[in-house]
């Protein structure tokens, strides 16, 4: 059945002294952040609905903002409270939301590149097509070039190595010679 797939999130939660020492915002009321949760609960985080049920005129970038903040903070000071190695610091340490940094302007630039390639025409989608044919086209020739490069150095580092193999080899063999001609004849 589908059931197993109707999953949802649980939304940390907050007292009223946990806000006062913890969550307080400049821009943001009690009230504020009371309606977001709620709503972060009813809608398990669907940011668009949440969005459209908000009252106000915030983006949906600051409700996002708020809520990951929030919740950072709200994990931060539990931990700060929870004893150090006891099963609960540990379970508040590898919550998702404890280090996570929502950031608001790489989302909105996301949204608008989104937008633009969204409503290019077919001929700009083409002309990009193209574009990355041509450059994958130059990156195979380019490593081309590389492997060529390759081949040619392993093959001079091969007759360097062997030059130097011939070199010590020779040497090896004059100074065997000259350590038998020297000692014949100091006992001569």
């Amino acid at each position: 059945t589908f059931a197993r797939f109707n999953k949802t999130v649980r939304i940390l939660s907050y007292s009223d002294s946990e806000y006062a020492t913890v969550l307080q915002h400049a821009t943001w009321t009690k009230e504020e952040t009371d309606a977001l949760f709620e709503k972060c609960r009813q809608f398990d985080l669907r940011w668009p609905v949440i969005h459209d049920r908000l009252p106000g005129s915030r983006s949906m970038e600051e409700l996002k903002e708020r809520y990951y903040e929030a919740c950072r903070s709200l994990l931060q000071a539990r931990l700060s409270a929870a004893a150090e190695g006891s099963g609960a610091a540990t379970v508040l340490a590898e919550h998702p939301l404890a280090t996570f940094q929502f950031d608001s302007a790489h989302e909105v630039a996301r949204k608008r590149e989104f937008e633009r390639l969204y409503e290019r025409s077919a001929e700009e989608a083409a002309e990009e097509a193209r574009l990355r044919a041509a450059y994958a086209t130059r990156l195979r020739a380019d490593e081309a070039q590389l492997v060529e490069r390759v081949r040619e150095l392993r093959l001079r580092l091969a007759a360097a190595e062997d030059e130097l193999a011939a070199v010590r080899e020779v040497r090896g063999g004059l100074k065997r010679a000259g350590s038998c001609g020297g000692a014949g004849a100091g006992q001569a």
